[in-house]
């Protein structure tokens, strides 16, 4: 069942909070607020990158040394 957006009148199949995708994304890109900053996540033993993005908890292999990393563990950088 179609269902017609409040911003846009457009007819669309799933509304997010009663507004399309594409004016969601529209109102959330356009708000202004700081974007966060992406942390990168280094294996603790061969320092290489694995991982680079804002996580509450991440368990994996290092592709490079295979040495299994969780995080509090794993080394934290901010990008600055």
């Amino acid at each position: 069942m179609n269902t017609i957006c409040k911003k846009c009148n457009k007819e669309f199949q799933n509304l997010y909070e009663d507004i399309c995708h594409q004016c969601w994304n529209k109102i959330n890109s356009d708000s202004g607020e700081k974007r966060k900053e992406l942390k990168t996540y280094r294996c603790p033993s061969c320092d290489s990158l694995l991982f680079k993005g804002n996580v509450s908890s991440l368990a994996m292999t290092c592709p490079r040394c295979n040495e299994f990393v969780k995080i509090p563990t794993a080394v934290q950088i901010s990008d600055s």
